[in-house]
């Protein structure tokens, strides 16, 4: 178990960095929000592609993750 937690841990800290590095890029610059959110799947959630990765939402902006497929 303590193998898991740091294992999302790490996960955890890397998605953040990658969402701060997004934010300064400006690529999802828009007049709403200074930038992308990223989410992570909970358990239970899907994509509507069970083989993707992840996905954008072009609605609120956010970029979704799914973390069991990120290895």
């Amino acid at each position: 178990m303590a193998n898991y937690e740091a294992n999302k841990t790490a996960m955890l800290t890397k998605i953040s960095k990658i969402e701060q590095n997004l934010k300064q890029s400006e690529v999802f610059k828009n007049k709403d929000k200074d930038g992308p959110a990223i989410k992570v799947l909970k358990d239970g959630e899907t994509f509507a592609d069970p083989n993707t990765k992840a996905e954008y939402d072009d609605i609120s902006g956010d970029i979704k993750v799914n973390a069991k497929k990120l290895n």
